[in-house]
């Protein structure tokens, strides 16, 4: 059995002194860094934007279907002697319902994709900004466009597919010459 006695130093007596903090301005400063989002994690707020308009589409599409419905109840009930100049006056109404309709459907087929984690991508600007980041003097990369060649895409996956398509060249030709993309559309497809 051990006895451990407990010392307790005077502090009258005592020479020890604790030191000072360190001064100097990047012992413990760290500069702060704009954060851009990972290529990966750039879908997350079209992801939440695309939900939000899903559900605003459908609430649309609800209402303009009982718009519709009510337009027709009223076409039924029209008189006979006014029935001309009020049927085409539901008509033209009919007409707006329909393309309110087609906006719908754009509103839902953009948020689907949105909420998939697509977002619009401009793939020449992709392009340049991804060859800008990779060329040097030695070694350049010319980007070429025909014309806009903008789509909904996963934009961290076409940035792998576009550096992985630049090394593969860059292996091809032994590290020689102007490697170069195109951007331009192809039976619909960019």
């Amino acid at each position: 059995m051990t006895i451990d006695l407990n010392q307790v130093l005077d502090p009258v007596t005592g020479d020890y002194v604790l030191p000072a903090p360190p001064r100097g301005k990047g012992l413990l400063t760290v500069e702060r860094e704009p954060r851009q989002p990972a290529a990966r994690q750039a879908g997350g707020a079209s992801r939440a934007i695309g939900e939000r308009f899903l559900v605003a589409a459908e609430s649309l599409e609800g209402l303009l279907s009982e718009l519709r419905d009510r337009v027709e109840n009223l076409d039924q009930a029209i008189a006979e002697d006014t029935r001309a100049r009020l049927k085409g006056a539901v008509r033209e109404i009919t007409s707006v319902i329909d393309w309110c309709d087609a906006a719908s459907a754009e509103l839902a087929v953009e948020s689907a994709k949105a909420v998939a984690g697509f977002e619009p991508v401009d793939v020449g600007a992709l392009c340049k900004e991804l060859s800008d980041a990779r060329q040097d003097v030695d070694h350049p990369i010319a980007v070429t466009t025909r014309s806009e060649v903008a789509c909904w895409a996963d934009r961290g996956h076409l940035m792998d597919i576009v550096q992985k398509a630049l090394a593969v060249v860059w292996a091809r030709t032994g590290g020689h010459g102007l490697r170069c993309l195109e951007a331009a559309w192809r039976d619909g497809i960019p």
